[in-house]
């Protein structure tokens, strides 16, 4: 049915749902691409639920294409392009999801689904409700996404989608070799991470408290937060069972197991720290660099100071990164999740720079030959500057795909000024 035909509310009601069933897919493939390691350690938890762990390989290359289908899709619904297929294979999507998301609001096995990785996080519920609106919206789509055009002629469409794809792979492959290019976690870059900790450990300390006071014969209990007035009686003051920093960024233990983030964090300096969240994927080959690294950061001009920080349920694995890495620096244990919380990668390094964070960068996508030429600040060479390279790739991204769409729609209205010109002729 060609657009004239359709009468303009229905025409607003498909571009209307054309953009909100668009737009929730490409935000949920651009969020989990730009975290890819957020999104695998999702489906390991998934698997570790099913007891199915598979390869990182697999998992990684499943996230991957999940991600840029979603982003793909997302902007062909949005746009208008490939009208019969792209409603199709959304529903083909959905027909996956929505029962996935079903079982996962009625069995709860994770804390949330991770459809829009660390950027929202919504619950259960939430998932399976917005699912099924956009299961609905599909549907409906179905029917009537052919009766009007999409913004770019059916031969640019490929060319469209090419760009997409360019796109969200480029975005997918900094996040995973690099760091993301944006960062949705709590901690993100210039976040004061020693201030972070100092304040989470004294409200720690402060809720571990319990005041006695009495008043009249009656003895009660008071938190910090609820003291009484001055007509009670300070009786005595207990402390309660030691318990794990709830939000801290991150605790760290020596190989005694007692709590040294503040002692390790200090808020003065440079500090440069190295993470490993997973012992079984350690790059011995680059404990080289590590050492070149750890050198330069801990003697002039920089005069610093450096630390590994590695998973606490990894049995002797102080002793272990120690012998393997000939470690003359100070190595501390964490959980593993404070640890991939903190930055992505098997191996990855934060600078900070009194307390703050400066920057973070894996290891493996620093080139040994950097080190080398030691005359340059290396600490500025390191940066990824992944916020400015995010707002030009997606700048570029958004101009070529506008400019597709001048050049043709500028095309189609020279056609149709030929075609009308032949005919006034003839």
């Amino acid at each position: 049915m060609p657009d004239k035909q359709v009468s303009s509310k229905l025409k607003a009601a498909i571009w209307t749902a054309r953009v909100i069933a668009g737009s929730v897919f490409i935000l949920s493939g651009i969020t989990k691409a730009i975290d890819i390691w957020g999104f695998v350690f999702k489906i390991n938890d998934y698997l570790a639920v099913w007891h199915i762990p598979q390869p990182h390989a697999l998992v990684l290359i499943t996230a991957s294409a999940i991600s840029i289908a979603e982003f793909i899709l997302g902007m062909a619904m949005a746009t208008g392009s490939y009208k019969r297929t792209a409603p199709w294979m959304l529903m083909a999507v959905m027909a996956v999801m929505l029962p996935l998301t079903a079982y996962i609001a009625i069995a709860n096995p994770v804390a949330d689904c991770g459809c829009f990785g660390d950027f929202l996080i919504i619950s259960n519920t939430a998932t399976l409700l917005k699912n099924i609106a956009i299961t609905a919206l599909l549907a409906w789509l179905l029917v009537y996404n052919r009766r009007i055009s999409g913004l770019y002629h059916p031969l640019s469409q490929w060319l469209q989608t090419a760009i997409a794809v360019a796109y969200i792979i480029a975005t997918a492959a900094f996040g995973y070799h690099i760091q993301p290019l944006v960062d949705f976690r709590p901690f993100p870059e210039g976040t004061n991470l020693a201030k972070e900790i100092a304040e989470a450990q004294n409200n720690d300390n402060a809720d571990n408290l319990v005041f006695i006071y009495e008043k009249e014969g009656e003895s009660r209990q008071f938190g910090t937060d609820n003291l009484p007035d001055s007509t009670w009686t300070f009786v005595d003051r207990i402390e309660k069972q030691p318990r794990p920093a709830s939000g801290t960024p991150i605790t760290l233990f020596d190989s005694d197991g007692d709590d040294v983030t503040s002692e390790a964090v200090t808020g003065h300096g440079t500090q440069m720290l190295l993470l490993i969240p997973d012992m079984a994927h350690i790059d011995i080959a680059a404990t080289d660099l590590v050492a070149d690294l750890c050198n330069y950061v801990t003697k002039p001009p920089v005069n610093g100071s450096f630390a590994a920080i590695l998973p606490a349920d990894a049995p002797d694995a102080s002793e272990t990164w120690t012998d393997l890495a000939m470690a003359e620096y100070p190595v501390y244990t964490a959980d593993d999740t404070e640890i991939k919380q903190l930055a992505r990668g098997t191996m990855s390094l934060v600078l900070l720079a009194d307390g703050t964070i400066q920057w973070k960068r894996s290891v493996s996508s620093i080139s040994p030959d950097l080190m080398e030429n030691q005359d340059t600040d290396i600490l500025q060479q390191l940066d990824p500057q992944s916020r400015l390279t995010f707002i030009l790739l997606t700048s570029f991204f958004i101009l070529a795909e506008l400019l597709l769409l001048a050049l043709d729609k500028s095309s189609i209205t020279i056609h149709h000024f030929i075609v009308r010109k032949n005919k006034k002729n003839t």
